[in-house]
């Protein structure tokens, strides 16, 4: 066995179970760290590990989350005894740690009785409309091989339950060079980056943005000019793409204005699977607050509140 049952989880308070997610690696962690889950960068996942991220309370989203499980997992077993080979779920009810890279963590949903495999449920709305039927998005895929590098089991299978749509089923076998792969980038990120307190490189993503400006709020305009001579190459990549970004801006607008002088007063063209409409959208009212300070200077100032302070980037070039 290639892991130990670490935490019981059974009855745990849920701030405590957060405390002890952050010791390590988890299943939810790895797709972050791989860039690969939109809904959660690399630079969340070390904040988080070091604790300056506020606690997630515990709420219906969550609570909704793993009451689904059981669902999920009865339907699962309904699926695979319809297909002949009927499989037994269990819950696990510890967190999980490998014996041999302990920061590796896994508190997996369920197990599957007399096997050497697991089961992860995942429910979803599908907003982003991933076709299920042909393959799961690559996130998923990583949170499997994760689960089988801490557990060393030899298998694992995903059901995901899409929204008015059912169940789909998908079985992930062990790949040793995908779980070597995928071992070795959790080593570097727990031993440089958490370890050594070394802030990930951002991966471009909105929730990467979002960290950022979490940890460095506020400048400090007292602060000497910073020395960005190691960074050469990625401002010389940063103007080549501002440039690029302004062209492919105004060669939008120059199609988006053919397809107008096209439709003139019309509302709907289309072209095969094409469709382009230029339709009326009704004013939307506005407060004037600069003829109310006017006319009521006393009311404004009584109304007036002070907005939270932020920061505004900035690229300019000197020749």
């Amino acid at each position: 066995m290639e892991y130990i049952k670490w935490i019981n989880t059974k009855g745990l308070p849920h701030e405590k179970w957060l405390e002890y997610r952050k010791a390590g690696i988890g299943g939810s962690d790895a797709p972050a760290i791989l860039g690969l889950n939109s809904y959660r960068s690399a630079i969340q996942v070390w904040l988080d590990k070091k604790g300056l991220l506020p606690e997630k309370e515990e709420n219906e989203t969550l609570r909704f989350g793993r009451d689904i499980e059981q669902y999920i997992a009865d339907r699962f077993e309904e699926y695979m005894a319809m297909q002949g080979t009927p499989k037994t779920t269990v819950k696990c009810n510890y967190i999980l740690r490998n014996k041999k890279f302990p920061f590796m963590l896994a508190d997996v949903d369920r197990l599957i009785k007399g096997e050497q495999a697991g089961l992860e449920c995942k429910f979803t709305l599908n907003r982003e409309g991933h076709d299920y039927e042909t393959g799961m998005p690559p996130r998923f895929y990583v949170q499997a091989y994760h689960y089988m590098a801490v557990t060393g089991y030899k298998e694992w299978y995903v059901a995901v339950y899409v929204a008015q749509k059912g169940i789909n089923v998908f079985k992930i076998e062990r790949d040793e060079n995908e779980i070597r792969a995928l071992t070795d980038v959790e080593r570097d990120f727990w031993e440089f980056n958490v370890e050594k307190n070394q802030e990930p490189r951002p991966d471009g993503s909105e929730r990467a943005d979002e960290a950022l400006s979490r940890l460095y709020p506020i400048a400090d305009e007292n602060r000497e000019q910073i020395d960005l001579t190691p960074y050469a190459e990625e401002l010389q990549n940063y103007e080549e793409i501002r440039t690029q970004y302004k062209a492919l801006g105004r060669e939008k607008e120059r199609y988006e204005q053919i397809f107008k002088s096209v439709l003139k007063d019309g509302t709907e063209g289309r072209y095969g699977g094409y469709t382009v409409t230029w339709k009326n959208v009704k004013g939307t009212e506005a407060f004037n607050a600069a003829k109310f300070r006017e006319e009521h200077p006393d009311l404004y100032g009584q109304y007036l509140e002070q907005g939270k302070d932020s920061r505004r980037f900035g690229f300019k070039i000197t020749k």
